[in-house]
């Protein structure tokens, strides 16, 4: 895909964080009205020594 093809923008897009443990247990969140920035500190410090995965949402 080439970016300047594109021809809308989401301004605030919510994000989706997803939380596993050692166990495989899973754990998700959906964040409106941050950046990505916000989104992978928060993450980091929710984390709690899990792994995490952060999604953006964009509508189809």
């Amino acid at each position: 895909m080439d970016p300047r093809d594109e021809t809308w923008e989401i301004e605030r897009p919510s994000y989706r964080v997803h939380f596993h443990d050692a166990d495989g247990a899973q754990v998700e969140y959906e964040l409106r009205g941050v950046d990505v920035a916000e989104v992978l500190a928060w993450a980091k410090a929710q984390a709690a020594g899990r792994s995490y995965v952060a999604y953006v949402c964009v509508p189809p």
